[in-house]
């Protein structure tokens, strides 16, 4: 479950910046899609984990993504605009009124809040048996393509003792 959980902070910490990998971003939203979930612990790892959904005063008034969460978090009623996710959790200190102004009161029904981690790792509890089935029909093929390999060298060395010159 830690390796999950630090996979997934690794995947966040990426997500978007100059180094980013498109593939991890990709990956980081298709597990988040397709396991409602947002990310590793909760949807506020997004927050203290990577700098464009930081949540502060300072990144609720001047990033558009402060307190928010991607769109890949957002629940399927929700995904029609791209921006569902931004500023659904207010930051320390904000006062009540003007977390009226904002979405935050509705969050569960706009994003997903639980995290990634337990939602896989349960996944891969509830299918074992299918899991462990695909792992031993790839190595079957396996072993069927060793056997024969070998059955072809033999094969080659029968051919080559008759016709040695």
């Amino acid at each position: 479950t830690e390796l999950t959980k630090e996979k997934m902070i690794e995947a966040i910490q990426q997500y978007h910046t100059q180094n980013r990998q498109t593939d991890l971003d990709d990956a980081t939203e298709a597990v988040q899609i397709s396991f409602a979930c947002c990310g590793a612990s909760g949807y506020r790892d997004w927050s203290s984990n990577n700098r464009y959904f930081n949540c502060t005063e300072e990144t609720f008034t001047k990033l558009v993504t402060g307190c928010g969460v991607p769109a890949a978090c957002c629940r399927n009623e929700s995904k029609t605009n791209t921006q569902c996710g931004y500023k659904t959790y207010p930051y320390p200190g904000m006062p009540m009124a003007e977390q009226k102004l904002w979405p935050m009161n509705m969050r569960e029904t706009i994003i997903y809040e639980t995290g990634c981690a337990a939602s896989v790792i349960q996944w891969v509890k509830d299918n074992y048996i299918l899991l462990g089935g695909i792992a031993v029909g790839i190595l079957v093929v396996q072993i069927v393509g060793i056997c024969l390999a070998i059955y072809m060298v033999d094969q080659i060395k029968y051919i080559l003792q008759f016709n040695v010159k």
